[in-house]
């Protein structure tokens, strides 16, 4: 690891209100997985422009299942705007998540990320928090443009 060692490692508490987005379930392995999330992403990208909607916040990619082979998501964006017409390509209207949740950030690789989510595991565990069964990212830099091995986003992680 290169760099200035990071010496403190917190959990922010915040609480998420929820916001119009469209969004787009996919599953994945993970050597493929951020090809797949940015597919998904420029799959709603394209129905957004369909509608005559327009992006109005930071990306979402909500994780609701993984095992050791991979992992199932939801990527979604927040839009401003209103249509009557429904989406296509399996991308659906719906909200983001609603609630308390502990905010961490990750700032490098795609690849690195599960060093953040491991420190992530033992900071819930030393302070007996209770997770609920997902993580969101909320992404800084735009997956759809931004090197994979230059991501900035936050990992919140919805609590009871």
């Amino acid at each position: 690891m290169h760099g200035a060692p990071q010496t403190v490692f917190t959990g922010e508490g915040i609480v998420m209100t929820p916001v119009p987005v469209l969004s787009k379930s996919g599953s994945s392995s993970w050597d493929e997985g951020y090809d797949s999330i940015v597919g998904s992403l420029k799959a709603i990208q394209v129905e957004m422009d369909k509608l005559g909607l327009t992006q109005a916040g930071q990306v979402f990619v909500v994780y609701t299942q993984s095992d050791d082979a991979g992992f199932e998501y939801e990527a979604q964006i927040p839009f401003s705007g209103a249509t009557s017409d429904k989406p296509g390509n399996n991308v659906r209207l719906a909200a983001s998540f609603n609630g308390k949740a502990l905010k961490f950030m990750h700032k490098g690789s795609f690849a690195d990320m599960d060093d953040t989510y491991e420190q992530i595991a033992n900071y819930l565990d030393a302070r007996n928090v209770t997770a609920l069964e997902f993580y969101i990212e909320q992404y800084h830099t735009d997956p759809r443009t931004t090197p994979p091995d230059q991501l900035l986003l936050d990992i919140l992680v919805p609590v009871r």
